[in-house]
């Protein structure tokens, strides 16, 4: 009977003992688990919003959704290597309120045949309905009980060494302290010797912004913020210019707004860390809500 006790004593202490070291410590990062919860997540919305920020990499990192208005529902629709195709733009409108609003980031690799295959989004959206569920709700419940690496753990509260933190709301909170601002134009030189701007690209992407341009979303354009090299790179050797670009939203019926050069610093060339998305969300929502 004694070592019955014993036992039961044991193992309750070792469920709370593990329950108070999780609790008062902190992981180094999410989990994978919960990583791809939060693409599976973005690709099965389960609500439609009042705004949507769409686009690439540069709006998922560089769109804190909390700046807009928080009488109105937001989500950052971002893409990894995202591109305007009509099965993203459906989604897209499909996932927004009767009059709403439909920020889109625009760069030159987002129109070409590359990037409208959407190759990271389609890998969660087509999957089965059960393999939603599990990725949204079992799997990051079941991460809590993986194991942590003790050299990596800090005290809950205390800095903790990470690159990014990924929000409901869509947006991947960039934490980069180096800059170095050539790691995207060498990213893109060999981007843009593989996939350049065709016209073909540019007869989809007028097709793009016909088909937002029919919905009943009010539109909102404009070139995300990257570095002077790297626009200059882009306007060289992508197939077209920024300029080019703002001329065919324009010409197609869509506001399109400037953003100043080199107010927003990034990181690598071509993403916003935490300190500079906030800073440009904040202008993006209050120069759009004049």
């Amino acid at each position: 009977m004694n070592l019955k006790k014993n036992i039961l004593y044991s193992v309750c202490l070792v469920i709370v003992f593990t329950t108070l070291i999780k609790f008062g410590l902190q992981a180094p990062r999410q989990s994978k688990a919960e990583i791809d919860a939060f693409w599976t997540n973005k690709a099965h919305l389960s609500k439609k919003y009042d705004i949507l920020t769409i686009g690439d990499s540069r709006i998922y990192r560089g769109v804190n959704t909390k700046a807009f208005p928080a009488s109105q529902t937001a989500y950052n629709l971002g893409l990894s290597s995202g591109g305007f195709s009509e099965e993203y733009i459906d989604y897209a409108l499909n996932s927004l309120n009767n009059n709403g609003t439909i920020y889109l980031g625009i760069t030159p690799h987002s129109i070409t045949k590359e990037a409208l295959r959407n190759i990271h989004f389609n890998q969660f959206r087509e999957v089965e309905e059960f393999e939603v569920f599990k990725r949204r709700y079992i799997e990051p419940f079941l991460s809590f009980f993986s194991p942590y690496k003790v050299n990596k753990l800090k005290l809950a509260g205390h800095s903790v060494n990470t690159n990014q933190y990924y929000h409901n709301d869509g947006w991947v909170e960039s934490f980069e302290s180096s800059a170095d601002t050539n790691r995207a134009v060498r990213l893109y030189t060999k981007t843009y010797s593989k996939y350049q701007v065709t016209d073909d690209d540019i007869i989809n992407f007028k097709k793009a912004l016909k088909q937002l341009k029919d919905s009943n979303a009010k539109l909102i354009a404009f070139a995300p913020p990257i570095s002077k090299s790297l626009a200059n790179l882009e306007d060289s050797i992508s197939g077209i210019t920024r300029k080019e670009l703002k001329t065919i939203v324009i010409n197609n019926g869509i506001d399109w707004f400037d953003i100043p050069e080199n107010k927003f610093k990034s990181y690598d060339g071509s993403h916003l860390n935490s300190e500079n998305a906030n800073a440009f969300s904040d202008h993006l929502v209050k120069e759009s809500y004049k």
